[in-house]
């Protein structure tokens, strides 16, 4: 048996392909079983299989790269989105502490005028009374 093929038959084995799904398909589809042709109006050699075989683990590889590089690329992308959505948050976040800020001391700055506005008023108040017990006298 050739790598999970089993002999006589075109088809891979459960588990049984060491050069992972697309090696076994490619392997199924160029019907690689000892004694038969690897290529159709090719005689079988193992030095045909072996180039057929070699030549599916370097397409089987590029296309693991590539998809690796496509991931990678990806993630770097989201990683620089992500990014730039934090700062811009941080920015939010630094904006609304500021304004958080000078609401806080539009309100103290609001108590003090009228605490002065009171006091002047209850002191002018009294000022009065005093005046007009005085004149009673």
């Amino acid at each position: 048996m050739i790598w999970g093929l089993r002999p006589g038959s075109r088809s891979v084995r459960k588990g049984r392909a060491p050069l992972g799904t697309l090696a076994g398909i490619v392997v199924y589809a160029y019907g690689i079983v000892p004694g038969e042709a690897v290529l159709p109006g090719t005689t079988s050699s193992p030095d045909t299989r072996f180039i057929v075989l070699g030549t599916a683990l370097v397409v089987v590889q590029a296309a693991m790269i590539g998809g690796l590089l496509l991931h990678w690329v990806r993630r770097r992308r989201a990683e620089r989105a992500l990014t730039a959505q934090e700062a811009a948050l941080r920015g939010s976040y630094d904006e609304i502490r500021t304004l958080a800020g000078r609401l806080l001391r539009a309100q103290e700055d609001e108590r003090t005028r009228i605490a002065r506005e009171l006091h002047d008023d209850v002191s002018q108040s009294i000022a009065t009374i005093c005046l007009q017990i005085v004149a009673i006298d």
